[in-house]
């Protein structure tokens, strides 16, 4: 999937969290029952309305410089400086972001369900709390904003190689005219050479009946 379609597709994916506030024990029945506490409500947001209501740019904010994307800054292995495209994107940093959170979650045993890896995750985000900046709000507009970043990125990346390549494939397309004119005047001063000879040589044994015919010739000359 290309990075536009996966930009697309993250933007309008559906996240489900708990609403703030503290739990409020359920209602008891009567006394005898112990009380339950009510699990936190939950609401339903998609990643764009997540990232629009973190601090921060929305998604159809974040642009790369076109001279950013025109000289790319690369690490020593060729890789594109990740880092410096989000900066430039005007992507925000934090304590806590989707890189910190797939540390955790690669860290979690590979065949273990995903609805229990997500509990575990949940529970460690929780236990870590927003005095640390860590919340699954933060997390989801970290990861969807670098994905905006690299969209950005590889469209002027992209959109600048093609005029590159177009202004190449026209400078090609010149020289290989230049190229079909010089090989039709090739063509034509053989042409000419050939017919120029062709022309010296007939005069020449025009010229040539007379030293015959005055001089002491033989065969095959037409006047030995």
């Amino acid at each position: 999937m290309s990075l536009r379609n996966a930009f697309h597709k993250a933007a309008g994916l559906f996240v489900e969290m708990p609403e703030e506030g503290p739990v409020t024990p359920a209602p008891k029945p009567h006394a005898a029952a112990p009380s339950t506490p009510t699990p936190a409500p939950t609401q339903i947001r998609t990643v764009e309305q997540v990232v629009q209501q973190s601090p921060g740019p929305n998604l159809d904010q974040i642009q790369v410089p076109a001279e950013a994307a025109k000289q790319p800054q690369l690490t020593a292995d060729g890789t594109p400086d990740f880092a410096a495209i989000f900066s430039q994107a005007g992507v925000p940093s934090g304590p806590f972001g989707a890189d910190e959170a797939l540390q955790v979650i690669n860290s979690l045993p590979a065949d273990l369900p995903l609805d229990l890896k997500r509990k575990t995750v949940a529970a460690t985000l929780t236990a870590m709390g927003k005095a640390m900046g860590v919340a699954t709000d933060t997390i989801v507009a970290d990861a969807s904003r670098k994905i905006a970043a690299l969209t950005s990125f590889t469209d002027q990346l992209t959109a600048q190689t093609r005029s590159y390549q177009q202004s190449v494939e026209q400078r090609i397309a010149d020289l290989k005219a230049q190229i079909a004119e010089c090989e039709t005047k090739i063509t034509q001063t053989n042409d000419k050479l050939t017919n120029v000879v062709k022309l010296c040589e007939a005069e020449g044994a025009r010229l040539d009946d007379v030293l015959e015919f005055f001089t002491l010739d033989i065969a095959p000359s037409k006047n030995a």
